[in-house]
């Protein structure tokens, strides 16, 4: 069949029509003419195949990437970089007026000063002694031997690690972690076999800072310090090898610069940062209010968020540590301001409801995901707050992924 791409899904797809249905075909660009061959069809939209781009968007693009095609990590290596924000900028606007009923103005994504190789972690699929990601849609490995989201440090200590794995049909998981502050180097083995635990850290360790093991559950440190140092704002963060810290140094410290400049806190406030990790905001909002309360799901981060206060001589923070839906429904006292940074998945029902119930002034909401962003936005529009600014930001170039940065404001 022939179609006309008209617009692109939060994937990355290119979205057609076909007899008023919806159509999604990979690596279409909005305005192609293209051939493409439905390949499921189901009863609100169909998926098909891409066979020829008969009159191809001016926007379009050579991959850099031999993998692009294949592998699952990317979806916009075949159009240009401001393209890609503006469709970015589009996909959320498109959930936030779908599924949230949010009609609002959303700013156009902010740029990543790199385009490539700004990602500090990564993690590798092992299957039989080969190490790669994903192909697109599968648990089927496609071999690596490049990857231009990485620096040229990781990826060549990936390969070097790809080649130092023992011929076995074990499975488990390598990460590779670089920090952007002073280039050290961790290498984190999950889940691989004895035989593999010993053969990867004696083959690659010189070249690595840090090399930690995971066995059941546990973390064995076999060489190195098992933390690395981050920088974000003037304020240092250790972080443990498992630690979540966002993959874009310099995005992070543009998020962190959003927070504070929306929230506009005066010294007075008593702030709340759910979902707070390793504490990056909890510590920067510390520093222009009167007590900030994190609530991290995560043993390890609030481990490394109380370090991190003390190191940083920040006394004016406490963590908690459980579920946020469980931890904030507990919580009696009120806050001024509320920063949530949730999972993929949005907020707990749980947490909304303690949200409301506290009755912030302003929330600063942090999402990886338009969609759980557009639906939370419902339901706390619904209790009397009101979206104020919507500001993408490109924390994740060429994958489809998006952050964002949402102030509410309570209406009185």
């Amino acid at each position: 069949m022939q179609c006309r791409i008209d617009n692109v899904s939060h994937q990355g797809e290119g979205v057609a029509r076909l007899n008023g249905k919806a159509v999604f075909i990979p690596w279409a660009l909005p305005g192609e003419l293209v051939e493409a061959e439905v390949t499921n069809s189901k009863k609100r939209f169909s998926t098909a195949r891409l066979i020829e781009i008969l009159e191809p968007s001016p926007k379009r693009v050579d991959p850099l990437c031999p993998h692009f095609y294949h592998c699952g990590g990317c979806s916009y290596q075949h159009t240009d970089y401001a393209e890609e924000l503006r469709l970015k900028t589009q996909v959320v606007g498109n959930a936030l007026q779908r599924i949230g009923k949010v009609n609002t103005e959303v700013r156009p994504a902010l740029a990543s000063p790199r385009e490539w190789r700004y990602r500090n972690k990564v993690t590798w699929h092992v299957v039989a002694g080969q190490l790669g990601y994903y192909y697109q849609d599968s648990h089927k490995l496609l071999p690596i031997k490049t990857c231009h989201l990485i620096s040229a440090k990781m990826e060549e200590l990936s390969q070097s690690v790809a080649r130092a794995l023992p011929p076995s049909t074990f499975t488990g998981e390598i990460i590779v972690r670089q920090s952007f502050t002073n280039d050290e180097t961790l290498l984190l083995l999950k889940d691989l076999p004895p035989e593999a635990r010993e053969t990867v850290p004696s083959e690659v360790g010189k070249a690595l800072d840090s090399i930690v093991c995971l066995e059941e559950g546990r973390e064995k440190t076999r060489k190195g310090n098992p933390r690395l140092v981050e920088q974000i704002g003037g304020l240092g963060f250790s972080l443990s090898p498992q630690a979540f810290f966002q993959v874009n140094h310099d995005q992070a410290e543009k998020l962190v610069e959003l927070v504070l400049q929306n929230l506009e806190l005066t010294g007075r406030e008593r702030v709340l940062d759910a979902y707070c990790g390793i504490g990056m905001f909890t510590l920067h909002l510390a520093r222009h209010a009167r007590e900030v309360v994190g609530v991290e799901g995560f043993p390890a981060a609030t481990a490394d968020a109380e370090e991190n206060a003390r190191a940083n001589g920040i006394a004016n923070c406490r963590f908690l540590t459980g579920s946020c839906e469980v931890v904030l429904t507990r919580e009696k006292e009120p806050f001024d301001a509320v920063v949530l940074d949730p999972p993929r998945s949005g907020c707990h029902p749980a947490v909304l409801q303690a949200i409301v119930r506290m009755a912030p002034s302003r929330i600063a909401y942090v999402s990886c995901h338009p969609a759980t962003l557009a639906r939370d936005l419902a339901i706390l529009q619904s209790h009397g707050y009101q979206v104020s600014l919507v500001q993408p930001v490109d924390m994740f170039p060429r994958t489809h992924h998006v952050e964002s940065i949402v102030l509410l404001l309570l209406q009185r």
